[in-house]
């Protein structure tokens, strides 16, 4: 490796549902760096023709609006389900990870991103699924329970009871935030969490030169 060469890091950015990881995943896509959304792959995937079927299959044709997988309808059905939960995992993730490890090994070995030395996963189930080794970094953001709830119910005009239902199905916040490499608390105002992000970014700016990790 030439020694005027950076380090490449995939960072992977979680948090819990309506903790904030969308909002720091868009600032740092704002300043030019590439950030794939696990979820958005995942949407993608849904419509696939095999998996699809393998839906329709298991949860029935009541998820089908307009010829499409409905998310919301889908979600309604997964969300007050433990096992069909594990199910559409089980049909959905895989395919989800083996598109991330793809995107992670052409950036490490092919300069096709806006970012040469970093590149930004959205990953909302991270430790869930298991994939936290995939990264390099692993980033999360938290913020207290009732804080994301009342978010929740501004942001998706959903009730408390059906915001709790899908936070209880995630893990806590103190798991994640001994799991991961580095957490953000997102406990004040929006500026002070583009704050906290932009030290963040900086320290993974700084390994990038320094090649501090293996």
């Amino acid at each position: 490796m030439n020694r005027h060469s950076k380090k490449k890091y995939a960072i992977a950015i979680t948090g819990s549902i309506g903790s904030g990881k969308s909002t720091v995943a868009k600032k740092i896509a704002d300043l030019g760096y590439q950030v794939i959304d696990a979820d958005k792959i995942g949407h993608n995937l849904l419509n696939r023709p095999d998996i699809k079927d393998k839906l329709i299959q298991h949860f029935g044709g009541v998820i089908i609006t307009n010829c499409l997988v409905d998310r919301k309808k889908l979600g309604s059905i997964v969300f007050e389900d433990q096992d069909k939960l594990q199910l559409l995992n089980q049909i959905v993730h895989c395919q989800i990870i083996e598109k991330i490890k793809k995107k992670i090994h052409d950036f490490k070995n092919f300069k096709t991103f806006r970012s040469n030395e970093l590149i930004f996963f959205e990953v909302p189930l991270l430790f869930e699924v298991g994939i936290a080794s995939l990264f390099d970094i692993t980033v999360n953001v938290s913020c207290p329970k009732e804080k994301r709830i009342n978010r929740l119910v501004d942001r998706d005009s959903l009730d408390k009871e059906s915001i709790e239902l899908r936070i209880d199905k995630q893990l806590p916040d103190q798991f994640k935030e001994e799991m991961a490499d580095i957490t953000i608390q997102n406990d004040c105002s929006l500026d002070c969490l583009y704050s906290k992000m932009l030290i963040v970014l900086k320290f993974l700016k700084y390994l990038t030169r320094n090649k501090c990790l293996k």
